[in-house]
């Protein structure tokens, strides 16, 4: 649908030529470095419309005339901004925002519904709750549309804006913490080390307070590193990496751990099979996942770790790669599962024993893993163990 008083938008523009020639400012007078905006509507009208109008502007535009173009491209290029028709055939606008709220790097991406039928307050709650930032009927003047965009990505330039700042300031937090407790730990570890010096309470004390303290650094550690996640400031280093001897280097570090409670650990995986991601981070995630199945698997227990192309999920085409990790601990209830990979739970968790994890170990690796394009779940049976199974493009 496209306003009879917004045809022949070129001609209407151009009786506007210093407004036209205007590239974007900011909400302090400071022209903006290029956006580029997705434009999704399957009237190529509007698409014409949409796009002379905003290119005008100095706006690099994409244009995607169904959900499935949009997802596509949406995914490749990251847009500033996402303009969604409501109506459209196959995959409509609220499917199609439920999808792009999946993907990682466009949780911030403001997108806006466009709609030529009207908004009713059922589907405008719909729409906000899915993840919408605004609801605009169309037909849109073009003076009007120019002053709507550019509200938005303003607003989305000052959240990103104080995203930055809270990063900083947590960063600055956390440095300012590991300076004292890493001489907490140095001094706990050299009087540690002078056997016979300290008495049996002495040594019991020093102890406690090494492993409060070493406590303390993973989770200052885990909340920086989580809220890197949550930010968006992060970075994904990938390259190729040998599967199997990734896993092999994260059980070989966790073999005081397994040897203390004689647990077998089985690894299955073919010594070909590589990955493209970033090692570092991925290393932590089958930390994470190691460590929390030898913590809750019995004396004498079992833990196998498998991956294969093709499996797990939807993910039977040979793009993708499956890891699972089972052991046979005390597995986990159903309610509590369905809360494991949420940050607010972690308020009401408290540690249990000296040297546990923090309890933001599940949340980051989601992070992780979603960063890469993937998804991670888990099924447990209580009394008889839990599979976590990690999906990854291949």
């Amino acid at each position: 649908m496209v306003d009879a008083s917004v045809h022949g938008t070129c001609d209407a523009l151009s009786r506007y030529p210093n407004e036209s020639q205007k590239a974007p400012i900011d909400i302090e007078g400071r022209h903006m470095e290029t956006k580029t905006i997705l434009i999704v509507d399957d009237e190529q009208d509007n698409l014409a419309m949409f796009s002379t109008i905003l290119s005008k502007q100095h706006y690099s535009v994409m244009k995607a005339t169904d959900g499935e173009a949009c997802l596509k491209i949406a995914q490749e290029t990251t847009p500033d901004l996402i303009l969604l028709d409501v109506n459209m055939p196959k995959m409509d606008g609220f499917e199609t925002i439920k999808q792009l709220r999946s993907i990682k790097k466009l949780t911030y991406t403001p997108i806006v519904f466009l709609t030529g039928f009207g908004k009713s307050p059922k589907s405008i709650d719909k729409g906000f709750l899915l993840g919408g930032d605004e609801y605009w009927t169309k037909p849109i003047a073009p003076e009007e549309l120019i002053v709507r965009v550019r509200a938005v990505l303003r607003t989305a330039d000052a959240e990103k804006k104080l995203r930055k700042l809270q990063q900083a300031f947590y960063s600055m937090v956390v440095h300012d913490l590991r300076n004292p407790i890493g001489a907490i730990l140095g001094y706990s570890e050299i009087l540690l080390a002078q056997q016979g010096s300290l008495d049996e309470e002495q040594q019991s004390f020093v102890t406690e307070m090494h492993t409060a303290g070493t406590a303390l650094l993973r989770i200052i550690k885990d909340f920086l590193e989580l809220s890197q996640f949550e930010s968006g400031e992060y970075i994904i280093h990938r390259k190729h990496v040998p599967f199997s001897k990734l896993v092999q280097v994260v059980v070989a570090a966790q073999e005081l751990k397994r040897n203390q409670k004689h647990i077998t650990i089985d690894v299955e995986i073919d010594e070909s099979l590589e990955l493209n991601v970033d090692e570092e981070y991925f290393r932590e995630v089958l930390d994470n996942l190691v460590d929390n199945a030898l913590r809750f698997t019995p004396a004498n227990g079992a833990i196998q770790i498998s991956a294969k192309r093709g499996q797990g999920g939807d993910s039977s085409a040979q793009g993708f790669v499956s890891l699972k990790i089972t052991d046979t601990g005390c597995g986990i209830s159903s309610e509590a599962i369905a809360s494991l990979f949420d940050k607010n739970r972690i308020t009401n968790l408290k540690l249990r024993k000296a040297g546990s994890r923090t309890g933001l170990g599940l949340v980051i690796c989601r992070e992780i893993v979603e960063a890469h394009d993937g998804t991670i779940s888990i099924e447990s049976t209580i009394g008889k163990g839990t599979t976590v199974t990690i999906v990854l493009p291949g």
